[in-house]
């Protein structure tokens, strides 16, 4: 990223299984030091956020988008993929949000959300 290169960066390789086979993506974290404009207050948008993820996740609301913000990591498994062990996250009382929805080929596919 040579655009960014006055800024402090990290990167990440995750490498997963999908369907058999292997998948990589590169996650980059940039540290951008350009001074915040505007009254926009960062610790009341997350709290706001918690709080419509938690009554999502909790059966107080039924959705919330906070909570379809994500990278699409796929697991192998029914449930207890690569990336995340559902049963002790279940042990360890992580909120979590199943939904249904439908897959590439079109049958019906449960969507895990959880709450990290």
């Amino acid at each position: 990223l040579p655009s960014c290169g006055f800024a402090e960066r990290a990167a990440v390789k995750v490498s997963t299984m999908e369907a058999g086979f292997p998948q990589q993506q590169r996650l980059v974290f940039i540290n951008d030091p350009a001074a915040p404009t505007g009254t926009w207050n960062a610790t009341q948008t997350v709290a706001g956020a918690e709080a419509m993820i938690r009554d999502a996740l909790t059966g107080e609301s039924g959705y919330t988008p906070w909570i379809d913000n994500h990278d699409g990591y796929q697991g192998e498994g029914p449930f207890d993929g690569v990336l995340l062990n559902v049963t002790a996250a279940l042990e360890d009382g992580v909120l979590m949000g199943l939904y249904g929805g439908f897959g590439e080929e079109g049958g019906e596919v449960a969507l895990l959300r959880v709450y990290i």
